[in-house]
């Protein structure tokens, strides 16, 4: 039953990213991210320790936030993670863990993010990556180092640049294979319309995979509740979501649709401890 269950997982990894190779392809980004086709390098939340840890010198509250997402109702798809976030002086901290999978294989990622402003228009961030990954029935486990960096402009009031780079020196996970772990690059652009209405557009490059391009949506219905849309392709894929921040406690729920796959649901929890 365990080797079926592999298979299935294996099966369905596939279909969704194009190859058999899955080493760290799949990093948690917050449910509001599922909600906006994965678009997310240019928000300045908590949950940039996981998309671009620039956004993460904006965050200036001492919070804690935690992350599930069922993908493809597969238990076995789940990925599970956790950031804590210290502003220190000028610039903050941000410690992260995630993992994706099942006991049979799962991925494992322990992140050390520190964000700084540049200028007042330009911030930087860099983050410090443990990555493991574990095979059951006696395959063990190997983990490696690496790291990321990201940058984040507000060139005005309204439109914000983003960049990032993960794992740029392309680590391999073992010496007994060739197959590397992949670097990633992402650039994005926001536009804040008004007050209440902001679009993201992003682009991906894997160097293993086809680009990925993304569009999001928010709207503020009223004060402190969103609705949020988007849409993706490689694979085709489109999302939707809401948020709710109440006091110093703020909840995301959002999923995507993959065609063949299904449904992708995500829920966020983020508490700040010293919001004003």
């Amino acid at each position: 039953m365990l080797k079926i269950r592999f298979f299935v997982f294996q099966l369905v990894i596939m279909l969704s990213l194009g190859t058999v190779s899955a080493s760290h392809d799949i990093f948690p980004t917050g449910a509001k991210a599922q909600g906006m086709g994965g678009a997310s390098i240019t928000n300045n939340d908590i949950w940039s320790a996981f998309n671009n840890q620039a956004g993460l010198a904006d965050f200036r509250n001492i919070g804690a936030g935690l992350i599930y997402e069922n993908k493809f109702l597969m238990k076995e798809m789940g990925v599970k993670a956790a950031i804590i976030a210290l502003p220190v002086g000028s610039g903050t901290f941000g410690l992260s863990l995630s993992q994706f999978g099942f006991n049979l294989y799962n991925e494992n990622k322990v992140g050390l993010a520190y964000a700084m402003p540049l200028s007042s228009r330009l911030n930087a961030g860099i983050q410090i990556d443990y990555l493991m990954t574990q095979l059951a029935e006696n395959y063990g486990k190997k983990g490696v180092f690496t790291f990321e960096i990201g940058l984040l402009a507000k060139l005005t009031d309204r439109i914000s640049l983003g960049a990032h780079v993960f794992n740029p020196i392309s680590m391999k996970l073992t010496d007994d294979v060739e197959e590397r772990i992949p670097a990633i690059i992402k650039f994005g652009l926001k536009y804040k319309v008004n007050n209440a209405v902001e679009f993201l557009v992003e682009t991906e490059k894997d160097i293993n995979h086809k680009a990925v391009f993304r569009l999001g949506i928010e709207y503020m219905v009223v004060d402190n509740i969103y609705v949020r849309v988007g849409a993706a392709n490689n694979p085709s894929l489109f999302s939707f979501g809401f948020g709710v921040q109440m006091k110093n406690f703020k909840i995301d729920l959002g999923s995507s649709r993959h065609n063949t796959l299904g449904y992708s649901p995500a829920l966020s929890l983020m508490y700040n401890f010293n919001k004003n």
